[in-house]
């Protein structure tokens, strides 16, 4: 992992360069999603399901109005456990949620409330309106604004903060910019109002760093977002090797789960620790495999699994005869 610039933001401080737009208004979309063998949700059906949004005054840096709406998705059974645990969203809390087209509307009527031309909606990329809202909203027949094809994308403004830093082109996550002001993630990670209000830290310290939100980007009509290398689209299906973290399952599973065999929160296969709440990986999670050179049944060693998971590598499909070999043959090449 490349080092982090260590940047100085002047807490408090009045905005150094008149920025074009009075108010930029932030929004991060939450999502149904799943990680599972057999995925519920994959990212062609995701449905919204947390609609907020924070408004920051760009002259005097504070905050001055925020808004969460809860929306309800066609499909309550995309609310898994895997995106409970994510996102903290329950389907009892969506349930009694807006329809998307509503909350589009009560966004759209709170935007008539701010002057003509003084505002720009600023995302952390481009998924969360040129991916999930605009792939939804075709799907489910609904219309959109302009003002949701030209929108800063944080992750392109930072590059051209630091464009002396080497990022690729889907960089810097979240994380990486609250790191380099010495910031830390407001409240809950993947909780849509926090993320925006994490993502608001950004934009002020920027801000009072000298840096102008003065060119939004503006989305192509023949915009296709597989041709997009500035996003990663979630992985909805587990591989073989995923492992079923049995704590976080029961803390999050539900009845509505029963009869899934795969209704639980998995973890990738290099992982040693569950994501969510750092329990080890079981030991009788690792099951024999197959290899598929010589079909024969093998189980990684205690001393391969580490070196798989502290590289976070996936498991090898050769047993260690075959990958030898296989290594042999390369070097004779």
């Amino acid at each position: 992992m490349k080092p982090t610039p260590i940047l100085n933001s002047p807490e408090g401080t009045k905005t150094k360069v008149n920025q074009k737009y009075r108010y930029l208004v932030v929004i991060d979309l939450e999502a149904t999603c799943d990680y599972s063998p057999k995925p519920v949700v994959e990212q062609s059906s995701a449905e919204i399901i947390e609609f907020p949004w924070v408004v920051l005054d760009t002259q005097t840096l504070e905050i001055i109005y925020e808004k969460q709406i809860y929306v309800k998705p066609d499909l309550l059974a995309g609310v898994t456990p895997y995106c409970r645990v994510l996102t903290g969203i329950t389907e009892e809390m969506v349930a009694k949620g807006s329809v998307l087209k509503a909350a589009l509307n009560q966004f759209d009527d709170y935007l008539l409330t701010l002057p003509e031309n003084s505002f720009k909606i600023l995302t952390d990329g481009v998924w969360d309106l040129s991916v999930q809202l605009r792939s939804e909203s075709g799907r489910k027949k609904l219309s959109l604004p302009k003002y949701f094809s030209e929108y800063f994308d944080l992750k392109r403004e930072f590059r051209k903060f630091l464009p002396f830093f080497p990022f690729q082109t889907r960089d810097p996550p979240l994380h990486i910019m609250l790191q380099a002001f010495k910031l830390d993630f407001v409240g809950k990670h993947h909780s849509g109002l926090d993320d925006c209000l994490s993502i608001i830290q950004v934009v002020k310290a920027m801000i009072s760093c000298g840096h102008n939100f003065n060119d939004p980007w503006l989305e192509a009509e023949d915009y296709d977002r597989n041709q997009d290398t500035s996003y990663v689209e979630f992985t909805a299906t587990a591989p073989p090797d995923a492992w079923k973290c049995e704590t976080c399952t029961q803390k999050f599973a539900n009845e509505n789960d029963k009869g899934f065999e795969f209704r639980a929160v998995w973890n990738k296969p290099f992982a040693s620790t569950c994501r969510f709440c750092s329990n080890p990986r079981p030991v009788n999670s690792i099951q024999p495999r197959i290899c598929q050179s010589c079909g024969t049944s093998f189980i990684l060693t205690p001393q391969e699994l580490k070196y798989f998971q502290s590289k976070q590598y996936y498991y090898p499909k050769l047993c260690s005869s075959c990958r030898f070999l296989k290594n042999q043959n390369r070097n004779y090449k």
